[in-house]
């Protein structure tokens, strides 16, 4: 049997390796064996177990309803999940600097897999003309699309930049 891992995994899931690798950390999906060397090693039972919870946070009752919004492939109500900062309190970067104004970073992502276009990352530029603390751009970046932000406020435009150079150490 071949091994997969978790850019394999995530692939296979339809989410980016990011959002997989946050799933684990943070605790959504139970971790997977490791081998000898630290990678993480899915099964087919991993697999399976991982798409569950994909499906399940996919449903509208574990998302918000953003009336006013319908997709331009057909008429179903846009959902995504809560767009305030209170979730980033866990995650890796995000959770440095407590800036409430900000999104959430799986807010960000629905936004991304709802509204750009299905193609290589490195063709999609976002612009952030608001940046603030960053989390757009950074999860932009951990998707590897090509990213650009304008912050006026110097504090929040140094917390940006300290977040962006860790994450490109992370990728």
């Amino acid at each position: 049997m071949k091994s997969l891992y978790l850019k394999d995994v995530a692939v296979e899931i339809g989410v980016a390796p990011i959002t997989l690798k946050r799933w684990l950390l943070s605790g959504k999906v139970s971790d997977v064996k490791r081998d000898r060397n630290g990678w993480r090693i899915f099964t087919k039972d991993d697999v399976m177990r991982i798409k569950k919870y994909g499906h399940m946070i996919q449903e509208p009752h574990n998302q918000m309803y953003i009336p006013g919004l319908i997709s331009e492939t057909n008429d179903n109500i846009s959902i995504f999940r809560d767009s305030a900062f209170n979730g980033n309190k866990k995650l890796p970067f995000h959770r440095w600097v407590p800036w409430i104004a900000g999104f959430s970073a799986e807010f960000v992502e629905d936004c991304f897999r709802k509204y750009l276009p299905k193609k290589n990352p490195s063709e999609i530029t976002i612009l952030d003309p608001f940046a603030g603390v960053g989390t757009t751009l950074v999860e932009g970046l951990l998707y590897g699309f090509n990213i650009v932000g304008f912050e006026i406020n110097p504090y929040a435009y140094l917390a940006c930049k300290i977040k962006l150079g860790a994450a490109r150490y992370e990728t």
